[in-house]
């Protein structure tokens, strides 16, 4: 018997086509999952090392490889996009590791943020510049593309044709290598700033014709202005009145930066070019003529690639998780605005309505009195949110509790998580909730005499924060040593996310806001921290008894912690997860009206 292998689709219906991914940091492998090798393999976002989507390093040019067969029209039985590959990046095989093409501006928003290459005869791909692979500095760019033709096709060069704006340049054949089809042509005449249309024509010698088109920014700079903040003004958003606000990044060592949002369709305008003060530590702009209280999304452009939220906003919109939020949960959620920006985004609204406290005449516990139940709201409840959590309040209270320790409800990466991944320290998880209603739910504790302390993670983040990613070796971490809030390197065992350094002035002034903002804005009763023993400068490696020993520093930071939480609140409580030696928990327990840890 005579066995023929017969391939999936005719090699005149089939593209040889290249993926290249140039790492931020050195990742020791890199994929290429896609519907076109079954997403890697993976299993639940794993990618094992032998995988048949394990991409080449390329030395020469530091990036990684990989050349698929793709079949003409997309994907058989039509995939997740018709006429097209859905395909991401992966470092280290990790779950962790999956990225969008940044070279790709083709995002499938509904899917994981996937990127999406459509197959034709010829194929474009990596058409550049364009609108996600940075802004342009030089006025006479350097426009390239890879262009792919069927396996038994050719690249007709006589039938190049390149369009920027209104004007069309012909004659580019000597500007394409057949040999590594990579097509690259340097304007003659210089643009001017701002965004330009650009569009590639190609077609094969059997006359098969294939476009593509997108838009880049050439960026000139308006003259920095150099101005003090305004009077009062602080990191983050500063609401003046109902039609204006102060927004201030913290952003030391940084060239310049942009606000970019709705209120100006997401474009590079110089007139909100933000005005830097004389230290050169922050950046700022004073926003008018606003709508009253109507949600605007804004994100600061820095040095022209990097796009954060706010760190202190109160609420983001997230591109990756919001889609998952019902409206039942949480009813007229602003939506991401998909295809104007990426990355999580800050919401501005003016004169919002200020919650009206009815527990006036709450008195919390004492301490020793305390019967706490932990709570993680998405188990507790199958709505998993605040609302819902009212309603068991009788069920908590027959129970004998007077406090509810609530796991982490500050916005942390993804939906499903006990939270001890921290992205946004000042924004309630919309995944629970309108912040309203946890606002109402406290106030509803305090009506019955419960206190309600919140799990708060200030020893470390994950790359979503802005803090980290504002400097950071890649997209999402790990931090550089200019990082004014990270260490480079943990400082202890069991450390997870990206460790704080708590001895830097930029993390002091951060916990201290934290911490007041809560007390505060949501009248919280106190705070149990997190893996309170990582809250040290004293390098221990991997030696988990020297951890735990007696650490003076360590002591300092907690007993300054302490503080100030009580120069905002004299009563309020403070629980430390520590799991030190003895006499270090009972300094900490003895200090001034006493910290609460297991072993005292």
């Amino acid at each position: 018997m005579l066995l023929v292998a017969r391939p999936a689709f005719a090699q005149s219906d089939s593209v040889d086509v290249t993926f290249f991914y140039k790492p931020a940091g050195n990742p020791a492998t890199v994929f290429l999952p896609g519907e076109f090798n079954n997403w890697g393999p993976n299993s639940n976002g794993a990618i094992a090392s032998n995988a048949p989507s394990r991409m080449t390093f390329e030395a020469a040019t530091s990036r990684w490889v990989k050349t698929v067969r793709l079949r003409v029209g997309g994907a058989v039985g039509g995939g997740g996009v018709a006429g097209a590959y859905q395909y991401k990046f992966n470092e280290n095989g990790s779950s962790g590791g999956w990225l969008s093409d940044p070279l790709n501006p083709r995002r499938n928003a509904n899917d994981n943020n996937n990127s999406i290459l459509y197959v034709r005869n010829p194929t474009i791909h990596y058409l550049l510049p364009n609108s996600v692979s940075g802004l342009v500095s030089s006025t006479q760019p350097a426009i390239s593309a890879y262009i792919f033709a069927a396996r038994n096709s050719v690249i007709d060069t006589s039938a190049l044709r390149l369009f920027i704006d209104n004007t069309e340049y012909r004659n580019l054949g000597a500007h394409y290598d057949a040999a590594s089809k990579l097509f690259s042509f340097t304007l003659p005449s210089p643009l001017s700033g701002g965004v330009h249309q650009l569009k590639l024509v190609a077609r094969t010698t059997a006359g098969a014709q294939n476009a593509d088109s997108t838009t880049f920014t050439i960026l000139q700079n308006p003259p920095q202005v150099v101005e003090a903040l305004p009077a009062g003004a602080q990191d983050g958003i500063n609401y003046v009145n109902a039609a204006s606000a102060t927004l201030v990044l913290h952003a030391p060592r940084k060239e310049f930066v942009y606000l970019i949002g709705s209120f100006n369709n997401w474009q590079i305008d110089a007139n909100y070019f933000m005005k830097r003060t004389p230290d050169s530590s922050r950046y700022w702009i004073t926003l008018n003529n606003l709508a009253p209280a109507t949600q605007y999304l804004f994100q600061y452009l820095v040095n022209g690639s990097l796009r954060i939220a706010d760190p202190y906003a109160e609420q983001v919109s997230d591109p990756f998780n919001d889609q998952f939020i019902s409206s039942t949960t949480y009813p007229n959620l602003i939506r991401y605005p998909a295809g104007q920006t990426e990355e999580i985004a800050s919401v501005l609204q003016t004169a919002q309505s200020p919650y009206t406290w009815q527990a006036t005449d709450y008195q919390r516990p004492a301490q020793k009195d305390l019967v706490i139940y932990e709570l993680l709201i998405r188990d507790f409840i199958a709505a998993h949110d605040y609302k819902t959590l009212i309603d068991t309040l009788s069920y908590l209270e027959n129970l004998g509790v007077n406090a509810i320790e609530l796991m982490p409800v500050n916005e942390f990466e993804g939906n499903i998580s006990w939270g001890y991944n921290p992205s946004f320290y000042f924004a309630a998880d919309k995944y629970y909730g309108p912040r309203q209603d946890l606002k109402r739910f406290i106030d509803e504790c305090h009506k019955r005499g419960i206190a309600v302390i919140l799990d708060m993670v200030l020893n470390h983040s994950f790359g979503q924060s802005p803090f980290v990613r504002l400097f950071s070796q890649g997209l999402y971490g790990p931090p550089t040593a200019e990082n004014p809030w990270f260490n480079v390197t943990a400082r202890h065992p069991f450390n997870v996310g990206y460790d704080m350094n708590h001895e830097s002035q930029a993390t002091k002034d951060l916990v201290d806001r934290v911490n007041a903002f809560w007390l505060a804005e949501y009248k919280v009763d106190g705070f149990r921290f997190d893996l309170s023993k990582g809250f040290t400068q004293r390098f221990s490696g991997d030696n988990v008894s020297l951890w735990g020993q007696y650490d003076a520093s360590r002591i300092a930071i907690w007993k300054r912690i302490a503080d100030k939480i009580w120069e905002v609140d004299s009563t309020a409580y403070v629980i430390l997860e520590h799991f030190a030696e003895n006499q270090e928990e009972k300094e900490l327990a003895e200090y001034r009206r006493g910290m609460l840890l297991w072993g005292n």
